[in-house]
Order: structure tokens, then C-alpha cells, then sequence
């Protein structure tokens, strides 16, 4: 049989993680939510909205994980830079 908890969840604990984790879950949190659905229906919203080829939805879709190969060696050396290490 489980053994109950001593102490109970305690939502003021939640202040104690630091600056790092919260931009991380921001991140996740945005890549899930907006991304990833865009990436998913965003060829059928542009086709019907635009009356655009699937070819052209296609270019549209890959918008994102374009920005994010060209941001990733500058941010990284950023990181590399400023950051806490």
C-alpha cells in the first residue's frame, strides 16, 4: 500500500524555481500551443483563406523552423557569452 505524503502541495513552492526554468516552460509552452498547431492546420487555413497552392502553403508552413536555424548560432554565442556558466 502507498504511504501518504507528510507534507501537502504547496503552490507558493512554485516561486522557488528560478528565472531559467520559467523561460524554459514559456518556450515549451509557446512551441506546443502556437507552433506546432500552425504547422499542423496552418497549409488548410492558407489554402482556404488565400485560395493559395499547397506548394505555397507548404513555403509558408516552413517559416518557423526557418527563423529558428537562422537564430540559433547567434543565440547560442549569446548564451555562450552572458550567460551563467
Amino acid at each position: 500500500m502507498l504511504e501518504m505524503r507528510e507534507t501537502e502541495f504547496n503552490w507558493r513552492e512554485l516561486l522557488t524555481f528560478d528565472t531559467g526554468f520559467w523561460l524554459m516552460a514559456t518556450d515549451c509552452l509557446f512551441h506546443y500551443a502556437i507552433i506546432e498547431t500552425m504547422c499542423a492546420i496552418g497549409t488548410d487555413i492558407m489554402g482556404n483563406l488565400y485560395g493559395w497552392t499547397e506548394e505555397e502553403n507548404g513555403m509558408f508552413v516552413t517559416v518557423p523552423y526557418l527563423v529558428c536555424g537562422l537564430t540559433l548560432m547567434p543565440l547560442g554565442f549569446y548564451v555562450d557569452q552572458f550567460g551563467r556558466r
